[in-house]
């Protein structure tokens, strides 16, 4: 299912995109446009916390069978996840700051991080859908160099929360810390090992590890199930991009094990979906 997603960006967005990305150039002293300029990009702008460059590192990658391509894919989609999650993140605590501080600032930094939550989700589901058909494999390699961060919620994204008045400088250094916050949390929830950042880390030494398949699933997910939520009818009120995401969520969980996390998700699911069909007016 292909989703239209924007027709016109914002000003703030762009300056919003314009933080993230940069115009850093990367590759080392590979031949640029080659697959091993993208490849040497994407590690150098994740190590530099430059996500949005990532993301455009790791697309070229994924466009053309190269060596990289695989290895690109499923890292491409935690960065494309937790940017999404960032910015639903940075949204959530710009409306709690809105209804201390009823400002029109406010209003106008968190459509524009909605925008892009929104915006980066749909890529990111539709990224999954054609990973899951893609990859019959029984382990997900991932290989990237270990984030750092804190999984902590961050002090700037509190402030804003607070009600302070927010300007480009404090969502920007909102938005920095929450990404990286859901790149850390993701990264570790993908190798299974939850929120234990000294396990996770010990799990991606040097680099690479081979994650069994239900492991990675259950975390794409859950992922899935939280970026649904964007379109509820308390934020964009969208129920057909609701069941699209709980759609594909449920396929991820078809390969994962009984357990008690799953039937947990699964219950979340049905109550979700239960709603949504009702808003279309669907049984």
């Amino acid at each position: 299912m292909k989703r239209a997603i924007f027709l016109s960006v914002p000003t703030t967005v762009l300056a919003l995109l314009s933080a993230c990305g940069g115009d850093q150039q990367a590759g080392g002293s590979a031949k640029m446009g080659t697959p091993e300029y993208f490849w040497s990009g994407a590690k150098q702008t994740f190590s530099a916390k430059d996500y949005a460059k990532t993301n455009d590192h790791l697309t070229e990658l994924i466009r053309t069978e190269n060596p990289y391509r695989d290895r690109a894919v499923p890292w491409r989609l935690i960065v494309l996840s937790a940017m999404a999650k960032g910015y639903s993140e940075l949204r959530e605590n710009l409306e709690f700051g809105g209804r201390a501080n009823r400002g029109a600032a406010f209003r106008r930094f968190m459509n524009d991080a909605r925008q892009l939550a929104s915006r980066n989700a749909l890529e990111f589901a539709e990224s999954f859908e054609k990973f899951e058909k893609a990859h019959t494999g029984k382990t997900v390699l991932l290989e990237f160099p270990f984030p750092s961060g804190n999984v902590g919620m961050p002090r700037e994204l509190a402030v804003l929360a607070k009600g302070e008045t927010p300007d480009q400088a404090k969502v920007d250094a909102g938005r920095k810390r929450s990404v990286e916050r859901e790149v850390l949390l993701l990264t570790c929830h993908a190798l299974g090992a939850g929120e234990d950042v000294a396990k996770a880390q010990q799990l991606l030494q040097g680099g690479k590890a081979e994650v069994p398949r239900e492991t990675f699933m259950m975390a794409m997910a859950s992922a899935l199930y939280d970026h649904s939520k964007l379109f509820t009818p308390m934020k964009l009120n969208l129920p057909d991009r609701v069941e699209f995401f709980n759609t594909h969520s449920r396929e991820a969980l078809d390969s994962v094990p009984d357990s008690k996390e799953r039937k947990a998700l699964l219950a979340k699911l049905d109550t979700q979906l239960k709603e949504a069909k009702k808003l279309m007016g669907k049984k």
